[in-house]
């Protein structure tokens, strides 16, 4: 008895949701079908196709562009991990198989990519000629000397080892001898006498970089001397009022170094400022572009006065 009714209650249950699925396919609009036929007839998103809104014929054309779909996508021998090889027929197997050895075999013969290089594919020749792939590619990228971090030196010859370790000492040199970058200089592989030299150019490219008087923030002052650095702060004074000077901006104007003089002259630009922002709608007027007539375009300092005429050399 308990297992009849068990059985009833199974097979109402399977009508409703037939009859559901029944409403829910008559609800559709015949426009959002043929929209669904549209996007199911691609083969490529079985998940966006709801099958349940199509006809028995649309089904059977739908199955046949999915299993199209997928033979073109075996078909490359790229993309093995998302071919379904249950849908191909033993020909179409065959195929692919054969589609898949040749671009491992392709991927391979580069010699750049041993790490998704599947060697089991490959028959002896072929893993003769790959080896010697991969040993001109390590060559190659160990001979720069620019890159010893992915230079595999335990496939490198003795003759080959000391080639690409004169190759590292000339490009760190280079890169030492700049003084630019003493942060990735390895000063290690230096001499003495390149070390010396190495060190010059570090003082200069600083002295260069803090005689302009922009960058104090990478502006190594420790390394300078007492009359370089009297010029780099009077450089840096004279920026920093060329900045204050034109009122514009006043979040990058350090005023704590400013004389009385200079500060009268630099809140009067600033009050300049708002109001040549007001009456220009924060636009810049051309008269105040570089080349436009203002302060210093005729050969002057470039700044105004606290009675705003601009300045001259003799001020």
């Amino acid at each position: 008895m308990r297992q009849k009714t068990i059985s009833v209650f199974a097979a109402a249950f399977a009508a409703l949701i037939s009859m559901l699925v029944a409403a829910q396919t008559q609800q559709a609009t015949e426009s959002e079908k043929q929209e669904n036929l549209k996007i199911c007839l691609t083969g490529k998103s079985k998940t966006l196709c709801k099958k349940n809104l199509l006809s028995e014929a649309e089904l059977r054309d739908v199955l046949s562009a999915e299993l199209a779909d997928n033979l073109h996508t075996c078909s490359t021998g790229r993309t093995p991990s998302i071919c379904n090889k249950a849908l191909l027929t033993k020909e179409q197997l065959l195929q692919v198989q054969a589609a898949e050895l040749a671009d491992n075999l392709h991927t391979c013969s580069t010699g750049r990519t041993p790490s998704i290089c599947n060697k089991a594919l490959l028959t002896k020749e072929q893993a003769l000629q790959v080896e010697a792939a991969e040993l001109a590619d390590n060559l190659r990228t160990c001979s720069t000397g620019r890159t010893p971090s992915i230079c595999n030196k335990a496939l490198l010859t003795k003759e080959q080892l000391l080639q690409v370790e004169a190759a590292e000492l000339a490009d760190n040199l280079h890169t030492c001898s700049t003084g630019r970058t003493p942060s990735i200089c390895n000063k290690a592989l230096l001499t003495k006498e390149q070390l010396l030299q190495v060190a010059a150019a570090e003082l200069a490219d600083n002295l260069h970089t803090c005689s302009t008087g922009r960058t104090p923030s990478i502006c190594n002052k420790a390394l300078l001397t007492k009359e370089q650095l009297s010029k780099v702060e009077a450089a840096e004074q004279a920026e920093n009022l060329r900045i204050c000077i034109t009122g514009s901006t006043p979040n990058l104007c350090d005023k704590t170094p400013l004389n009385e003089e200079q500060l009268l002259q630099v809140e009067a630009a600033e009050r300049r400022a708002v109001e040549t922002r007001g009456q220009y709608g924060n636009e810049t007027p051309f008269s105040g572009m570089t080349g436009g007539g203002g302060c210093g375009s005729r050969g002057g300092p470039g700044y105004r006065k606290a009675n705003g005429q601009c300045a001259s050399w003799s001020d």
